[in-house]
């Protein structure tokens, strides 16, 4: 994956964190904005999801009803399959 289809413009991101667990199972625009160097293969990079104003609201506050990690971010039940 990481030779193969870097040549035609496809990117991978892995080991995402913080809210994402907020989002399960939603459409959102996603933004990513990797580090710029030459001739680099990987790098850290800020991933973000754009929601309208309505539903950040309405996302915060399922997050305040959440359990949180050590560092913030919302620990969201998933269902038993």
């Amino acid at each position: 994956m990481h030779i193969e289809l870097f040549p035609f413009g496809i990117i991978h991101a892995e080991c995402l964190g913080g809210d994402i667990d907020l989002l399960l199972n939603q459409r959102v625009d996603v933004g990513c904005f990797p580090w710029r160097f030459v001739d680099g293969e990987s790098c850290i990079a800020r991933i973000v999801a754009y929601v309208d104003d309505e539903r950040y609201a309405e996302l915060m506050a399922k997050k305040a009803s959440q359990a949180l990690t050590k560092h913030g971010d919302c620990i969201c039940q998933r269902p038993q399959l």
